[in-house]
């Protein structure tokens, strides 16, 4: 990636500092620099650089290999690294042996391994690296018992960011160098901790296998994650793939099923079946919390009101996921950020007059006993202009108490809103409301107007928010079962009636 343009003036000096990212160890970042340097001292000659060393065979004796090579120039040095993970890492083994077409490796000094390689660096007489070759694949098998080795190698995670069939095919490289017999372990994350999902058997193979993942009971969700933990009883080790977006088709619940108790939100809210076979008539009650402190995440919690019983409370909510099963259902929300949606003036010369809206990140007061904790309110508001004064703004942190011709409402809950005012230049209004018992500051209103188009009495401001679920949204779930019918493949598409022989009756 390159700078942008910028002008450099005759005479004048500038500095470009680049930054090149090669390797999460100091050992991935020399090796990084060394093909770059091999690269130039090769002329930048690709087949110069691959004629420069040619790795002939790897023998295999008890406790050692043997590598023999062949050079293109004589003279020099080599250094020789050490792979156990099929050439993803190197660690060296030797520096500066002579250049003789051979080296014998004691392998007692590291692990066992399935996937091992040997890659050679060629240097001239004065240490420059002038090419490298890396060995095939072979394997250490030694007295002691060597990890089991895993690596997904299908690009299926880099390429795709959708999935919406069940069956998931992924190509991992597996290996043991006591060929063990391996357990493989599937779970799941869509954002936190892994669940289990599956187990099963593998064996050892030199080749990526396929491995076949039927998707279709783990939750839908945009952040969806597998980890892979392969076994030989005593060694575990593990590989994550990149978050993707998986979404297979679901059976989505009917609005006779679904019925708002309460609704406020303008996000879409759904009931989806994962496990029709799970599903009875009890009823389920699901509300929301989101006055947690502001950037934390909201929850949500799902009562059984048949039985009188919470299944889950307050658990995390996460926007186009499916929560946890109940029942054999999932809740499944798309939600929306509380913001500002439009705002309307009653008086059409005003059109031109900006607003903007936003919450308040921190708090107005260093002092926590102080803190009114923001919180985005999912409502809409009117802001009244009168010829006289008809309310005062609040003392809050030191404020003035001001007199006002304006009156602000909650139009959602119809209760009036408290505001700190600053009218020194143009409008600027601090909203203070009742949430659940607790008083909280909830928008700060900009007011971006000229002085030849203020709001005139009898002017009103209506504004409209875009409201995510809240603690002033509840749903019942009901007649479930009556609702989910059964799978299309087994349901008869031709009946006969025939002679029941012999009549029993």
């Amino acid at each position: 990636m390159g700078t942008n343009y910028f002008s450099l003036a005759a005479g004048e000096t500038k500095r470009i500092v680049s930054v090149l990212a090669y390797g999460n160890t100091k050992e991935e970042i020399f090796q990084a620099i060394n093909f770059g340097r091999i690269f130039v001292n090769a002329g930048f000659d690709v087949q110069k650089m691959n004629n420069a060393i040619s790795i002939q065979s790897v023998l295999e004796l008890p406790g050692s290999k043997t590598i023999q090579w062949q050079t293109g120039k004589p003279g020099g040095t080599i250094d020789v690294y050490f792979s156990s993970d099929n050439g993803i890492t190197f660690s060296r083994v030797a520096e500066n042996e002579g250049n003789d077409g051979s080296f014998n490796w004691n392998t007692t000094l590291v692990a066992d391994c399935y996937f091992g390689r040997l890659m050679v660096i060629a240097k001239d007489g004065s240490g420059n690296p002038i090419g490298f070759n890396v060995s095939e694949r072979f394997s250490i098998d030694n007295a002691m018992n060597g990890s089991p080795f895993l690596n997904i190698v299908s690009d299926t995670f880099a390429t795709t960011v959708f999935i919406d069939k069940p069956m998931l095919s992924v190509l991992v490289l597996i290996g043991d160098p006591d060929n063990a017999t391996l357990t493989l372990k599937t779970s799941y994350s869509i954002g936190g901790g892994f669940t289990l999902y599956s187990n099963q058997s593998v064996q050892t193979g030199s080749i990526p296998q396929e491995i076949k993942i039927d998707l279709v009971n783990a939750p839908n969700s945009n952040t969806l994650s597998l980890k892979f933990e392969l076994s030989d009883g005593v060694n575990t080790v593990s590989a994550t793939t990149f978050s993707f977006k998986k979404q297979v088709v679901r059976t989505t619940l009917s609005a006779s099923n679904v019925q708002f108790i309460s609704k406020n939100t303008s996000a879409s809210v759904q009931i989806n079946v994962r496990d029709a076979s799970a599903t009875t008539n009890d009823s389920y009650q699901i509300s929301f919390c989101d006055t947690a402190d502001y950037g934390k995440k909201k929850t949500y919690s799902v009562k059984n009101m048949t039985k009188g019983s919470m299944i889950a409370e307050n658990l995390p909510l996460i926007s186009e996921t499916e929560t946890d099963l109940f029942g054999g259902l999932s809740l499944f929300v798309t939600d929306v950020k509380t913001a500002l949606s439009n705002f309307i003036w009653s008086n059409t010369s005003k059109v031109k007059n900006q607003i903007t809206i936003t919450p308040l990140i921190i708090s107005l007061d260093l002092n926590p006993a102080n803190d009114l904790h923001p919180y985005s309110h999912p409502s809409d508001y009117s802001i009244v202009f009168y010829d006289h004064i008809v309310d005062t703004s609040v003392t809050y942190y030191g404020s003035a108490a001001i007199p006002l011709k304006f009156k602000t409402m909650n139009t959602s809950t119809g209760k009036p809103v408290k505001v700190i005012a600053d009218l020194s230049y143009g409008m600027n209004l601090l909203f203070f409301e009742q949430v659940m018992g607790t008083e909280r500051y909830t928008w700060y209103v900009t007011f971006e107007t000229k002085n030849d188009s203020l709001p005139q009495p009898g002017d009103t401001l209506s504004i409209v928010m875009k409201k995510g679920v809240s603690l002033y949204d509840t749903l019942l779930v009901k007649n479930i079962a009556l609702s989910v019918g059964g799978d299309p493949e087994f349901i008869p598409r031709q009946y006969s009636l025939s002679q029941n022989y012999p009549n029993p009756f």
